[in-house]
Parts: C-alpha cells; sequence; structure tokens
C-alpha cells in the first residue's frame, strides 16, 4: 500500500511542497482550479503562547499570503481551538476556575497576540465545544466501520491500530520507526502525548487498550471533569478525534493541505490520518501535509514543557512585530531555527534598510519629474536587468517550497543595489528616471507587502506592520491622513508664531486651538479633549463641519457684538470732559472754579420696620422693608490720590478722543462696514433682496402678458420662453459669446439686475453656512450646465433651511420670514417647472 498517490482529479500549479507524506518535493496539485482547502491545527488555550508558537503561525501565515497574494488562490483556510483538554482541565482545578473561563480567556489571549503579529485570521474558526455531535457521531462511524471498539465494562471507546493496518498504511507522516523493538516506547510516546490526568488513569487505559499502540477516541467520564452525553455514557473526547470530525465537516472526505509543527507529526497527525480514512473508507485523507520546524532557545527546543519558552507578549517588549516577522523571515518553515537576540537585532536593522531605501526612492521620484527625456543610461538598464532578475529568482524560490527565505535575501540584494544606483545619481548630479526607480521601489513593496510587512495603498514604503487586514475601506489611505496632519500641524504653527510675533491676545491663541480641535483634527477623525486626551472616531461630514465653522464665525459675530457695547460704552464716557466726568460719577464741587471735588455721593440702604393694622389684626409678623437714602462724604486722602491718578489717565483719553485717534472704530465680520450690527446688517441685506425679487417676478409677469398676447393660452410655450429668456441672460453666457437678445430682453433690463440679486441672497446663505459656491445652485435649478464644485440640489435646499431655522432660533432675526416670501413670490411664476417645483417643495 503506498503512503502517498497523486490527487485525482488534479489541477497542476507549477508550485512543488516539501510534503511530509513522502518526504519529497511533490508538485501542488489541487481538486479544484484555484482553490485550496487547508486545514492547521490551533492552539491548546490553557496558558499563554510563546515565540515558538508565533514561529509556526507566521510561518504558515506567510505561505497562505504568497498563494493568495503572489499565485491567487482562493484559500479556505480552518483552524481548530482545543478549549476542553486534559491540561486546560488541570490548569483550571488549580486555578479553582471553570475550564470555560480558563478557555476562553486564553483564546483571547491568542488572538490578541496573532493580531498584534500580523497574522490573518482563518476563514472558519473551529472549538471542539461547539461541535460535540459531529464529534460523537464520527466516532459511530469508525466503530461502525469495525476499527474502534468499547472494552467490556468500560465508557471508553479506542481506535484499533491492527485492524485498521491490515488495510490501511499507518504512521505516514512519521513512518520512520515501525519495528517491534520501539513498540513499548511508541505506546508510551502515544500514552503521554494524551497526557492522561494520573497514574492509576494510564494504567487502566493500558489494561483497557487491546494493543498499545491504539488511541482514545472518547473517554469515560471521571470525576471533576466536564462530559457530554453519548451512545458509550457521558464522558469526552479523546485528543486527536477533534481535528478529523471538525475538518470533515467542512472539507469532506479529502481536503488538499494540512499542516502544523513537526512535534505533532506522531502520534497526533498520523492518528489523524488513521481515523480519518477509516471513517471515510478511503486511502488518503490529506494530500499534502505541510509541517514547521522547531525553534530552539540554546540548543534545545522550546516548550512549555521545558519551562525554556519566551511568550509572545515578553517578545514584543523587545522587538516589534515586523522585526520578529523579518527574523522568521530569514530561514525556511521547515527547518529548525535558533532564537537568538542578535539575529532578531540584525532582522531589525534589514528592516530598516529597506524602509530607509524606499523612503529614498519616495524622495527622488518627488524630486525628479515624469516628463524628462526617456533616454536610459547604462546605469539605468544595470538596475531594470537587476530587477528582472530578482523577479525570476522570487518566483522560483516561492514555486519551490514556499522558499520566502531565499526570496527576502534576493529583495535585500535589489535593495542594496537600487542605494547604489540612487548614490552614483546623486553624487553625479543627475536626476533618477521615474519610470526605473518606481519600477523597482514599486516590486520591493509588493513582496514586502506579500511577505507580511504591510504596506497600504500603491505607494512605496512601508509605515510599519500593523492589524492583519491588508486592505483598507477608508476614504483615503494611512499615508494620505498622515500627510494631511502635517499640513495641519504645520499651518497652526506658522499661526501661532505669527501671532506670538504680533503680541496677540491669549484670546488669540486660544481660539486657534479651538479651530485645531473641532474642526482641522475632526476632519482628521481626531477628538480632542481639553484635558489633553485624544481618541480616534468617525470623520465628521462636510455639513457638520460646516456647521462647527458656522458656530465659530456666530462666536466671531458675538465677541464683535460685545466689543461694540463696550465700545460705546467707553465713548460715552471718554467724550465727557473733565468736570462732567467727574459729576457723572457722584462727585460734588464745593468751589464752580475747583479742578477737584470734595466730596462724593454715595447711596446708603436704610433697614426699618413697618407694619399695617390688618396684619397685626391678622397675627401677622412685621415686614422688614429698605430704603435708599443719598449722602455726601468726604473725600479721604487716599482716595483722592488715586482720584487724581484717574483724572490723569481720563483727560489723556478724552484729548485722544477730541484728536479723532482713539480706535474707536471696529469692522462689522460680515458686511465689514464701521460701526456696524448684525442684526441691521443681515435685515438691511434680506429686505433690500426681497424688494428687488419682487420687481423680478414683476418683469416675469410682464414676459408672462406679452407672450400670452401673442401664442393663446398655451401656458408650455409660455413657460419654455421664460425659461429661454432666462438662459439668454448676460449672466449666464461667457465674455465672449454672442446672446440673441430680443426686443423683449432689451425692454427688460432690470430683470437681469434683479436675478443678480438673487444670487446676492444666495452669497448671504453662503455666509451663514459656508456653503461652496452656493450661487451655482440657482444655476442647476434653471438647467444650466453644472459646474465643478457645487453641492447637490438636496444639500443646497436643505442648508437653506437648516441655516434660516438656525439664524432665526440664535439671533431673532426675521430670516425665515424672508425666505418664506421669496418662496411664495417664486411659487406664483415657477411652480410648474420641474425644477423650481422640487426646491420649492423641499423648502
Amino acid at each position: 500500500m503506498k503512503r502517498w498517490t497523486k490527487p485525482s482529479p488534479s489541477f497542476p500549479t507549477g508550485i512543488k511542497v516539501k510534503n511530509s507524506l513522502t518526504d519529497e518535493y511533490d508538485e501542488l496539485c489541487t481538486m479544484e482550479p484555484g482553490k485550496i482547502k487547508w486545514y492547521t491545527c490551533g492552539p491548546t488555550v490553557y496558558s499563554m503562547s510563546h515565540i515558538g508558537h508565533a514561529r509556526t503561525y507566521i510561518s504558515f501565515d506567510i505561505i497562505r499570503r504568497i498563494l493568495e497574494d503572489y499565485f491567487w488562490f482562493d484559500v479556505d483556510l480552518i483552524m481548530n481551538i482545543t478549549d476542553v483538554d486534559d491540561k486546560i482541565i488541570n490548569k483550571a482545578n488549580e486555578d479553582k476556575k471553570e475550564i470555560t473561563e480558563i478557555s476562553r480567556k486564553y483564546e483571547a489571549e491568542f488572538h490578541k497576540d496573532m493580531e498584534i503579529l500580523g497574522v490573518r485570521r482563518p476563514t472558519r474558526l473551529t472549538r471542539v465545544t461547539e461541535h460535540m455531535e459531529e464529534i460523537t457521531s464520527f466516532i459511530s462511524g469508525i466503530v461502525d466501520q469495525g476499527f474502534g471498539y468499547q472494552p467490556k465494562g468500560s465508557g471508553s471507546v479506542y481506535f484499533s491500530i491492527s485492524d485498521f493496518s491490515k488495510s490501511h498504511t499507518y504512521r505516514k507522516c512519521d513512518p520512520a520507526k515501525q519495528d517491534a523493538k520501539d513498540t513499548l516506547s511508541l505506546a508510551a510516546t502515544a500514552e503521554s502525548s494524551e497526557a492522561v490526568s494520573s497514574v492509576s488513569d494510564g494504567n487502566k487505559q493500558a489494561d483497557e487498550k487491546r494493543d498499545p499502540r491504539d488511541f482514545a477516541l472518547w473517554k469515560a467520564v471521571k470525576p471533576g471533569e466536564p462530559s457530554w452525553d453519548s451512545p458509550w455514557g457521558k464522558g469526552r473526547p479523546g485528543w486527536h478525534i477533534e481535528c478529523s470530525a471538525m475538518a470533515s465537516k467542512y472539507f469532506g472526505p479529502t481536503m488538499d493541505i494540512h499542516s502544523g509543527g513537526c512535534d505533532l507529526k506522531y502520534p497526533h497527525h498520523d492518528n489523524e490520518l488513521a481515523q480519518s480514512e477509516a471513517f471515510h473508507g478511503n486511502q488518503q485523507w490529506v494530500n499534502y501535509f505541510l509541517h514547521c520546524g522547531h525553534l530552539h532557545i540554546e540548543g534545545r527546543k522550546m516548550a512549555r514543557s521545558l519551562h525554556n519558552f519566551t511568550t509572545i507578549q515578553e517578545a514584543i517588549k523587545c522587538f516589534s512585530p515586523a522585526e520578529i516577522r523579518m527574523f522568521f523571515l530569514l530561514s525556511p518553515y521547515d527547518g529548525p531555527m535558533n532564537y537568538d537576540t542578535t539575529i532578531m537585532t540584525e532582522a531589525g536593522s534589514l528592516l530598516k534598510r529597506i524602509s530607509t531605501c524606499l523612503s529614498n526612492c519616495t524622495i527622488a521620484i518627488r524630486e525628479s519629474s515624469p516628463m524628462e527625456i526617456e533616454i536610459r543610461s547604462e546605469e539605468d538598464e544595470n538596475l531594470m536587468k537587476f530587477l528582472s532578475n530578482t523577479k525570476k529568482t522570487v518566483d522560483e524560490s516561492f514555486r519551490l517550497n514556499f522558499a520566502y527565505h531565499k526570496a527576502m535575501k534576493a529583495i535585500i540584494e535589489l535593495v542594496d543595489c537600487l542605494n547604489e544606483y540612487l548614490k552614483d545619481k546623486k553624487d553625479a548630479g543627475r536626476s533618477v528616471l521615474c519610470t526605473v526607480v518606481s519600477n523597482a521601489a514599486g516590486y520591493i513593496t509588493r513582496i514586502c507587502r506579500i511577505l507580511g510587512l504591510e504596506c497600504l495603498g500603491d505607494e512605496v514604503g512601508f509605515p510599519g506592520l500593523g492589524t492583519a487586514s491588508s486592505s483598507s475601506s477608508a476614504d483615503f489611505s494611512e499615508k494620505k491622513k498622515l500627510e494631511r496632519l502635517y499640513d495641519v500641524i504645520s499651518k497652526f504653527r506658522s499661526d501661532v508664531r505669527a501671532a506670538s510675533l504680533d503680541r496677540s491676545p491669549h484670546s488669540v491663541f486660544l481660539e486657534r486651538c479651538t479651530v485645531l480641535r473641532d474642526i482641522e483634527m475632526a476632519k482628521l477623525g481626531v477628538s480632542i479633549e481639553d484635558g489633553g486626551s485624544w481618541k480616534i472616531v468617525d470623520v465628521l461630514s462636510d455639513d457638520i463641519v460646516a456647521s462647527r465653522q458656522s458656530l465659530q464665525e456666530d462666536k466671531k459675530y458675538t465677541e464683535w457684538e460685545d466689543k461694540e457695547k463696550k465700545r460705546k460704552e467707553e465713548e460715552s464716557i471718554v467724550s465727557l470732559n473733565v468736570r462732567d466726568y467727574l459729576l457723572n460719577k457722584g462727585y460734588i464741587f464745593d468751589n464752580p472754579e475747583s479742578t477737584l471735588p470734595s466730596k462724593v455721593k454715595e447711596v446708603v440702604a436704610v433697614k426699618a420696620k413697618t407694619s399695617s393694622s390688618k396684619k397685626k389684626e391678622e397675627g401677622e409678623e412685621e415686614e422688614d422693608t429698605h430704603t435708599e437714602e443719598v449722602v455726601y462724604k468726604e473725600i479721604g486722602k487716599k482716595p483722592l490720590k488715586k482720584l487724581k491718578n484717574e483724572i490723569e489717565k481720563h483727560k489723556k483719553k478724552h484729548a485722544k478722543y477730541c484728536s479723532k485717534g482713539y480706535p474707536w472704530q471696529i469692522e462689522c465680520p460680515m458686511c465689514h462696514k464701521i460701526g456696524h450690527s448684525k442684526k441691521a446688517c443681515v435685515m438691511a441685506i434680506c429686505e433690500d433682496v426681497v424688494s428687488r425679487v419682487e420687481n423680478m417676478i414683476e418683469c416675469c409677469q410682464e414676459i408672462k402678458r406679452r407672450q400670452m398676447e401673442e401664442s393663446g393660452d398655451n401656458e408650455d410655450v409660455i413657460e419654455y420662453s421664460i425659461h429661454s429668456f432666462i438662459r439668454g441672460l448676460p449672466l449666464f453666457q461667457s465674455s465672449g459669446s454672442s446672446s440673441s437678445s430680443s426686443s423683449l430682453e432689451a425692454s427688460l433690463p432690470s430683470y437681469t439686475d434683479a436675478f443678480t440679486d438673487v444670487q446676492y441672497l444666495l452669497k448671504l446663505i453662503k455666509r451663514g453656512m459656508r456653503v461652496k459656491e452656493c450661487s451655482l445652485h440657482l444655476y442647476k435649478i434653471l438647467g444650466m450646465p453644472e459646474k465643478e464644485g457645487s453641492d447637490s440640489l438636496e444639500e443646497m435646499v436643505k442648508k437653506m433651511r437648516d441655516w434660516a431655522v438656525q439664524i432665526n432660533e440664535k439671533g431673532g432675526y426675521d430670516v425665515v420670514l424672508a425666505l418664506e416670501k421669496f418662496n411664495l413670490l417664486l411659487k406664483t411664476e415657477f411652480l410648474s417647472l420641474d425644477k423650481f417645483g422640487f426646491i420649492l417643495k423641499r423648502l
């Protein structure tokens, strides 16, 4: 009986793999074209994952990425989680916790570690406790086929190796030791591998077995252990059966690839193959078995049982996830590897060398011009030839047992060649050819990305190893976000520096910080709190940002009004001469010719008790009343000294006021006029616009009347004529074009003026909501060609209404009434036009 046969049907891939079933390089042939069914053994979750686990899962993640991203296979990868096991039960008993609590805790830690290391999640995750029905059914099938037995008086079920070996090949993965001398040692290995909980249990199982090589399919219930119902009584699955049952449920009787650590070859994988082939009645359950080599430390295998392991969490405190991945990329996946901090440091240096090279390429491309004449020098041709050879080497490496260590070596050599090319160009004072550098740097980036050294977008270079996802659904890449962040920081620095040089008040700096927090950083999806903390949030929509900008403008108006109010109060005081100023403050002059007052008026509250006869009769208490009394007090020496200083300051201000040099004038932030209030500004514009719109409507009515006289009562013709008239106005014509103006147009010049005022009304809306190119919406409503940058009709209508309500609620300005009047006037003539009707209904 052959250990392995070529799959049938088979679809050759041109890839050779080191198949543990033959210990040779066999061509990978899939059962379906372009698709690979792959099952990998997952962790037994009873403790933290160590760097040896990282070696296995990162290595197979790299192979999966090569298959998916380089050869474009659809890989269906299933990984199991062993969440019930002797080790988990022992850990739960030690910690006095439920096994579910233990397994869930360490499974979550495992997924966290894998995400940090950039390992892609499997297509499907299977847990033992969630597949008990499939497991018991699978065991029943094996018993029915005659390969399983239940000892008399026992609740356990065992697999018969001797019965299976009569028709099948046993120990396909590790066939080296299959002679009689090793029978006892093999049995002992199998017993210890199943990690029986006590010596007595081990002896009991040995007594129940027909052959020392037999292994448990189902274990009878024992005190203090979890159990499930089965045809053989309560109990739990054996170690090997879980993978066979769960993989068979989703992949059926055959799969393309099965993988795991080389320490699982025997007994786990060999027993998996035996029980699966017994259940399905075939000779080959797995077509290709891949095994990852051991990770050694100080010459010994890293393992929990040897107490010489380093957890993944401990490793990432010293090295980045990218450095750990690069460390594993330097050795073949199926060979032994020594964990050495020196080699890990070297991996970090190689990673930095690649990153620096790609950054230099980005700078060189930015400084060169793509419009230069494409005349390649000998240096350019040599680099392109080297790139071609590298591509060939990488492809051959990937096709021969996924030799990514050879591919990475070729990439590093290309990096060195590219660095030399850039240096030679720089020393010679010549610019690089964009096509040459971008091709080389782009290929390096692509291969690094395939190998898991993540890059985002089509940019060259890689910012670091992030999550396992290699694609982003964001509107812009992380690199673009960083560029925008740098722009914001640079602009903020320039504004703060300019304000500092101008000796601006602290309010200017606070206002600039508010704009940074509420608008600029919000656009980048960052929320900053006043305490200094920050968090990533959804990028704000343009509407919300516009609303915040509007609030900033409202704040400016409020501050302006406060300044204007304070200015007027101060102006009324400074305009007085010294004597009137003092009299206004309550000072008294005994001598009219004296320059200093002698007394000051004060209002004193006097408390007095009053009562009424009615309250006395009703027995109510008397009320205390307060009256004010004006008294005149002499000015003391110290107050008089302060008063003299105050008089001198007032004299200077009054003199400046009289000379018209005092800075009273404050510019209105809306109309930029001097001494203008916001309410007066808004109302003046609204009233003026509405009156001019009325004039426009009168003109339209005149158009309608004349057209009806000429064409009768056909309203469609009239509406078309009005529409054509609007399109023919000079407002919508380019400066060089000739418009066919009729005598009617010439006789109604006021129509164009009124139409310009409608545009002015939209500019007023723009001031409130900061709508970009708001006046272009009117063109769209009237059927004009759309211009780049204009908002949609629905957005404009919503913003018009929201702005009107907002202004009306905040300032009490009658803008809503003005818009409704404008709305009513439009309805009079244009309701039957489709586009006007749409906007009017939305308003």
